[in-house]
């Protein structure tokens, strides 16, 4: 009996051993197919996959040289392209939604308009592969120490991101170290799904505890996942069980291997979702997590590394010590990474800052890694609503055939796709449209694919559909199509159109009918104007049936859009133009299909503005509260700003735009004697409109000056300028090259002045602000630098340079 006793216990143990040796071996064995060339390294694989990652001792010493990196690839100049258009799209974002904002009112939440939350929550899931041996040799990882870890991406992503740990630099009273960012992490919960094989799917709800039931912690026996190589069969592997779209962040703890070593982690940029779904995802070396066995990395700091890389971030020394850096403006240049931690090293001299070896994207010990910039949190924040929320923002575009419908597609609010259409011919008019029976689309157009300036601005908020047109060429046309409001299903059509030699003239305030246009006719209306006076031109269409498209404009080629507008049933449709100094206003009208019969009526509104002249101080008094003055002032020649500068007795605001309707600029600000608005820049023939509205009884000074935007040689340093207090100059430097980056700085007072700079030149929309220097990127046709004095300046200059990605 003892013998049979005996054998009863080692049976298991000796099945125990074999099955541990065997895999031991089929692990280490496995190291040998990622590179059969680098024996040596392969051999060191070996051993590391049977101690360290099996869970033996000795495994330390692969790291006592520091952290052994990341092995999420080096940006290209197309990952610098994605990460920009993000950004602009942000900015568009933001502005399209403050004016949706304006012109909805009350009405928003009854149209159906959706205001973008500031909290971004991420649901999360942890995937862990785990063999025998590992479960043996070393120990499992608990779910404790996931939630120590969620916890602490939660903490780095906040204004908490080192109270966390004991280190001089926190702030322990006030709690905060860093900048808060919009992101929070939680778990996501699944639900069984397969009876043979059990596999999962998401339920669409989120747990904060990980302990919680149906929280997304997937264990799986897989030894061969135990290490992976970076961009290998084993890779696809280990994330063919991901679970969710885009937005869900998918943590695979494993052993990363690439080129060979061992790296940290790494991640996919949230850009690639769209082309490699499956592949999405971020992989951590387990030792890494915080409270792990890594000597210089066991604080959760690479989960917090390559998390925000999911989210769009490079490498802080990507680009080493040119002006384009990791594409974040207020991230000081690096020339390499930073390994351990020595805070005043600067490897850029030349550059302002030194290393940001404090910074979550650089390689760091964790012992020194605590922050983001605000300029990182802006690029997360853009990129993750452009390639990760529940509708991405489509930039690679659908190609049209002209005249072809393509569709159906689908956008939530505050979300745009992209098309293109290739023009081979010159001086070429295409007209697109959306065709839609939900939502609220607006259509803008361009030739140069850069969504911070358009050539055809669709505004039709209230409308299901939009239209646009715009003439030139040969190019490729490029049209976005933004929701308003959310639009299931949509179809666009673009179609190359001829513009009629002869018009149909039109008389103030009569109704010119009885006009008929088969599918694809075209029919110019034009009215002639007084060219000494600030004019509107007001046109409504009447349509029994059919469908018709309008494109009006104060030139007769198109060129210059003013408005647009599409009849598809119901009320009269209007297309305002306006305000303007031309001399001709032309009314395009296509028919999108048969119309039997409709009319066209255009009433001139001859603006009682007071003209201004340039530089000229204008004298007011209002006599109390909301009485107001309206003025104008004439752009003569293109890319020009307009600054007004009202001082005050008494409170009142100042008021400017350049269409009726939504403030591009307002100065309101209770108190201050001296108010001034900028706007700009405006097109030739341009009026700015001005609005001074009494708070109470109240006299002002109003000046207002039109200056034409100033060319820079991309290198040479500009003459001297002077200027006043509270004045704005405007810049310009023309690219090219396409996709470059370019940076400004000033020489002179510097202390006065503040350096703004974007690249579409909308007035306050900038993307760098500095009192010396500033770099935007990427930039497609022209970078815009404003100077702006806080107060009077003798003498300064501006010197601009491009630097491309390509």
């Amino acid at each position: 009996m003892s013998k049979l006793r005996v054998f009863f216990w080692l049976t298991p143990l000796l099945f125990l051993v074999l099955a541990v040796s065997i895999e031991l071996f089929w692990v280490g064995l496995s190291s040998f197919t990622v590179n059969a060339s680098h024996y040596h390294d392969d051999t060191m694989r070996f051993l590391t996959n049977v101690f360290l990652r099996g869970g033996g001792g000795g495994g330390e010493e692969e790291h006592v040289h520091g952290k052994q990196g990341c092995g999420t690839r080096e940006p290209g100049p197309d990952d610098f392209v994605q990460q920009t258009r993000a950004i602009k799209f942000e900015a568009f974002r933001r502005e399209q939604q403050a004016r949706i904002q304006f012109e909805l009112g009350e009405n928003r939440e009854e149209a159906g308009f959706q205001e973008t939350e500031e909290t971004i929550t991420i649901p999360i899931c942890f995937h862990i592969p785990w063999s025998i041996s590992g479960f043996i040799l070393s120990r499992r990882i608990t779910n404790q120490e996931l939630q120590n870890n969620l916890n602490h991406l939660n903490a780095a992503f906040s204004s908490q991101s080192c109270c966390d740990v004991n280190q001089p630099w926190c702030d322990k009273q006030n709690r905060k170290c860093s900048v808060d960012t919009p992101f929070r992490f939680t778990m996501a919960k699944v639900v069984e799904n397969g009876r043979r094989t059990k596999t999962y799917k998401l339920s669409g709800e989120t747990t904060d505890n990980v302990n919680d039931n149906n929280a997304c912690v997937l264990r799986q026996y897989a030894p061969r996942l135990m290490s992976v190589s970076i961009g290998e069969a084993s890779e696809a592997r280990l994330k063919k069980d991901r679970l969710g779209g885009a937005s869900v962040l998918n943590i695979f703890l494993t052993n990363p291997v690439y080129g060979g070593n061992l790296a940290e982690g790494f991640a996919v940029f949230p850009w690639n979702y769209v082309s490699s779904p499956k592949l999405d995802g971020i992989v951590v070396q387990p030792y890494t997590l915080k409270g792990g066995r890594h000597e210089f990395a066991n604080e959760g700091d690479t989960l917090v590394h390559e998390t925000a890389h999911w989210l769009g971030l490079f490498h802080t020394f990507s680009g080493g010590c040119s002006p384009a850096g990791d594409g974040v403006a207020d991230t000081p240049a690096e020339s390499s990474f930073h390994s351990g931690c020595r805070p005043n090293t600067d490897t850029c001299p030349d550059l302002p800052g030194n290393d940001p070896v404090n910074n979550f994207m650089d390689y760091s010990d964790d012992v020194c890694m605590f922050e983001f910039t605000s300029g990182q949190v802006v690029v997360m924040a853009a990129n993750y609503r452009a390639y990760r929320s529940v509708s991405p923002t489509e930039y690679d575009p659908v190609v049209l055939e002209d005249g072809v419908l393509a569709g159906p597609f689908g956008l939530v609010s505050n979300q745009m796709r992209t098309f293109t259409m290739d023009v081979t011919s010159a001086d070429t008019t295409v007209i697109c449209r959306t065709v839609s029976d939900e939502g609220s689309l607006n259509v803008y157009l361009n030739w140069n694919g850069d969504i911070g300036t358009f050539g055809c601005a669709g505004s039709s908020y209230y409308s299901i559909n939009d239209v646009c047109a715009l003439t030139g060429g040969p190019g490729t046309l490029h049209a976005f199509v933004y929701a308003a409001i959310t639009a299931p299903s949509f179809s666009v059509v673009c179609k190359t159109i001829n513009i009629p030699a002869s018009s149909v003239a039109l008389v103030d305030n009569v109704s010119s009918g009885g006009h008929a246009l088969a599918s694809g006719g075209v029919k110019l209306f034009t009215m002639d104007l007084s060219s000494s006076a600030i004019a509107s031109v007001d046109c409504t269409v009447t349509l029994n049936q059919g469908s018709l498209s309008m494109i009006g404009s104060w030139d007769t080629d198109l060129r210059r859009v003013s408005c647009s507008a599409l009849w598809e049933g119901g009320e009269p449709t209007r297309c305002l133009l306006g305000p303007s100094l031309s001399d001709k206003a032309s009314l395009l009208v296509f028919a999108n299909e048969a119309t039997s019969f409709f009319s066209v009526e255009c009433n001139r509104d001859i603006s009682e503005r007071v003209l201004l002249s340039d530089n000229v101080p204008k004298l007011g008094s209002l006599a109390g509260y909301d009485e107001f003055h309206s003025y104008a002032l004439e752009a003569p020649e293109a890319m020009t700003i307009v600054t007004c500068t009202a001082i005050m007795k008494g409170d009142a605001s100042l008021y400017m735009n350049w269409k009726a309707g939504f403030p591009d600029c307002s100065s309101a600000v209770i108190g201050k004697e001296k108010k001034v608005c900028s706007l700009g820049p405006l097109q030739a023939n341009s009026v700015a409109l001005i609005d001074i509205r009494a708070l109470s009884k109240m006299q002002y000074t109003l000046t207002c000056s039109a200056n034409p935007a100033i060319a820079l040689t991309d290198g040479v340093t500009s003459t001297t300028f002077s200027m006043a207090a509270n004045e704005f100059k405007l810049f310009y430097l023309e690219i090219s090259s396409e996709w470059s980056y370019v940076t400004c700085s000033m020489d002179g007072s510097n202390g006065n002045l503040l350096l703004s700079m974007n690249w579409n030149g909308v007035y306050e929309n900038y993307q760098c602000e500095s009192r010396k220097s500033c770099t935007i990127g990427l930039v497609v046709e022209r970078a815009f630098a404003f100077v702006y004095g806080t107060s009077a300046v003798k003498n300064f200059s501006i010197t601009c340079r491009s630097q491309t990605v390509l």
